[in-house]
């Protein structure tokens, strides 16, 4: 995004070159974002503290290759699930105290399998590991149960206004 400064220039060029035009539309621009990054705080007020990007750990996509890397992953956004979940899971009887060392132990488990990190699925791993990792597992179960978008329920709702 371009940002107009005090001196009117971006790294170094002039945005106006006599032109106020140039600047009006960065100015609009820097609006119209700074609207838009308002709107997704206000409708996705967990993104804030990190809860939807915590939600990343459940897309293998996301897992770095095993190595150094891999060790550490996830640790953070895992305290942030639990924390977010706690009263829920420990609702459902879920043992919150043990999720992290599960995280590591499965961790550990999916870095052994055979097959790349693009061919395992969950359904794969709560079959595999289900009796080594129950706790951690209902806790990817409750974040993959998360709907991707709310679309179909405003297009459902949309529907019954226009009847």
């Amino acid at each position: 995004m371009m940002k107009a400064t005090m001196a009117n220039s971006y790294e170094g060029t002039s945005l106006t070159r006599g032109d106020s035009k140039t600047l009006g539309l960065v100015i609009s621009q820097d609006k119209m974002l700074g609207s838009l990054v308002e709107s997704m705080t206000d409708r996705f007020p967990d993104a804030s503290v990190g809860v939807l990007c915590a939600t990343k750990l459940v897309s293998f996509t996301n897992w770095p290759e095993s190595g150094d890397a891999a060790a550490d992953f996830g640790d953070t956004e895992l305290e942030t699930l639990v924390d977010h979940f706690k009263p829920v899971l420990e609702a459902s009887g879920i043992h919150v105290e043990r999720i992290p060392d599960q995280w590591t132990v499965l961790k550990v488990l999916i870095y052994q399998e055979p097959q790349s990190l693009e061919k395992i699925s969950w359904c794969h791993v709560n079959r595999s590991h289900q009796h080594s990792c129950p706790d951690l597992l209902a806790l990817v179960d409750l974040v993959l149960s998360f709907p991707a978008s709310t679309a179909k329920c405003e297009r459902g709702c949309s529907t019954m206004k226009h009847r």
